[in-house]
């Protein structure tokens, strides 16, 4: 018989990111736990206080929470949620990643886990997905969305840092292209309702209408679709692109120097014809 009352699993802390850091209070976790209505709904809350910055501790938590449900814990359904009423999570700490040279590491290290995560993956979006936070929930299988407040949102347009191929390309696999464009080129902010009509979530609600949409009145049960043991296989080869985008950096990060080389070899070419041009204009107007 399922369960009646959620059960508690586990409560990972969150270190904190730097040794002068004392808060206490709310802790910074991540607990698990199971839905009242299904044991094998397990729902993963993190707590990181302002807005569940992706830091390298908090990462590096999530991963550790990941490696426990999928080593000790019969396949089901995660759904991760934050306990902050305001964010899912408000993206990267731009100076802790600049500061941190193993960073972008420890980010694929999680998406990847994501990607190769032994049963279907829901995140509920209770609040804002910024930069970093909308990403992450683009790399869960599904997506439902507070109907009322929060945005999704790809904001990196308006601070001017770059996403590259290993992170954009979860969403270019996943998304229309008039979408990807929008989301990645705009830098629009999607309310629920907008983002269900763009493909970006699924639904709108709250935690028991991510339950009913995984559900047995669905006609998906999703907590049963890992139980042959070839989910994470399934996943992996739809996403392949991603996949080895992430686990293979090097080729990504050569393309882009190439690039950037041509680009930089065609401003030079650019600019002496521009003032070439410029010089002949003014000769033209001289004799005028």
């Amino acid at each position: 018989m399922p369960a009646t009352t959620a059960n508690h699993l586990f409560t990972l802390p969150i270190p904190a990111l730097y040794p002068s850091d004392t808060t206490t209070a709310p802790a910074r976790t991540f607990t698990c736990t199971t839905h009242p209505s299904n044991p094998l709904i397990y729902i993963l809350t993190f707590t990181s206080p302002p807005d569940n910055r992706l830091t390298t501790p908090f990462l590096r938590t999530f991963l550790h929470a990941l490696r426990i449900l999928s080593l000790r814990h019969p396949s089901g359904l995660l759904i991760t949620t934050s306990s902050i009423p305001k964010f899912y999570s408000n993206g990267l700490d731009l100076d802790h990643v600049a500061a941190t040279p193993e960073y972008r590491t420890t980010l694929h290290s999680v998406l990847l886990a994501l990607l190769s995560f032994p049963m279907p993956t829901l995140a509920l979006l209770n609040g804002h997905a910024f930069a970093g936070g909308a990403l992450l929930a683009l790399h869960h299988d599904y997506r439902v969305m507070n109907p009322s407040k929060g945005y999704f949102c790809l904001n990196e347009i308006d601070f001017g840092m770059l996403i590259g191929t290993p992170l954009l390309s979860i969403a270019r696999q996943k998304l229309k292209p008039q979408t990807f464009r929008t989301l990645v080129l705009e830098g629009r902010r999607y309310s629920g309702p907008a983002a269900v009509e763009d493909g970006l979530v699924d639904a709108v609600g709250g935690m028991e209408e991510a339950v009913a949409y995984a559900g047995r009145e669905k006609g998906r049960e999703l907590w049963t679709k890992g139980k042959s043991g070839i989910y994470a296989k399934m996943r992996e080869e739809m996403y392949r692109v991603s996949v080895e985008a992430m686990r293979d950096t090097t080729a990504t990060d050569v393309w882009r120097e190439g690039l950037e080389g041509d680009k930089a070899r065609e401003r030079r070419v650019a600019e002496s014809m521009v003032s070439q041009w410029e010089k002949t204009e003014k000769d033209v107007k001289a004799k005028l």
